[in-house]
């Protein structure tokens, strides 16, 4: 009788094996995601505080040296390739209107 009243009785839900280490993977991926993101956004800023600068001190005449060459210098090649990808379309747009 003791065997079922056991057996009925509500008691602590179980868990899963390995619930716990998926729940603490999905936190940690967000942490990591929300990481890579900071860093993203402060590496595109960084980038436009640069270009600012680049153009406002004239450092193509003083130096000679292109933008793109400070772009691939100072954050390498991938992103400045796709930095200037993202500017050449974007001059493409403000000369078809």
């Amino acid at each position: 009788m003791k065997a079922q009243d056991a057996d009925a009785s509500p008691g602590p839900e179980r868990k899963e094996p390995g619930q716990d280490e998926n729940t603490e993977a999905k936190r940690l991926n967000k942490q990591i995601d929300a990481v890579r993101q900071a860093l993203r956004e402060m590496r595109d800023e960084e980038c436009k505080r640069i270009a600012r600068e680049f153009r406002l001190h004239n450092y193509a005449l003083k130096y000679n040296v292109t933008f793109d060459t400070i772009l691939v210098a100072l954050f390498g090649i991938e992103y400045a390739k796709r930095e200037i990808d993202k500017r050449s379309r974007a001059k493409e747009v403000l000369l078809f209107y």
